[in-house]
């Protein structure tokens, strides 16, 4: 299955990243979902300095108690681990 999430400017600050940077790009590469959470395995590919933003802004997303998930759903608890790491990409 493949779909598209469109975001308007403003409504995220991490994909705001990806709207300024036309060439950094995110791939789904697992998502799973129980009734009670959905996690996944996303391979994000860009610039070392975009990437560097990248990481400042989901730091800043994680830890910010007031976040919204899509289309404005309530987020109980989000939480993130970098699996691998390089100059182009995270995994």
């Amino acid at each position: 299955v493949v779909f598209t999430v469109e975001y308007e400017k403003g409504a995220n600050e991490v994909m705001d990243l990806f709207i300024e940077n036309p060439d950094l790009y995110a791939r789904s590469m697992e998502i799973n979902a129980t009734s009670e959470a959905v996690w996944g395995i996303e391979k994000v590919v860009g610039s070392a300095a975009v990437l560097d933003g990248f990481d400042d802004k989901l730091d800043r997303v994680a830890s910010d108690p007031s976040k919204a998930g899509m289309c404005g759903a309530p987020v109980s608890e989000y939480e993130y681990t970098i699996l691998s790491s390089n100059a182009e990409s995270r995994k």
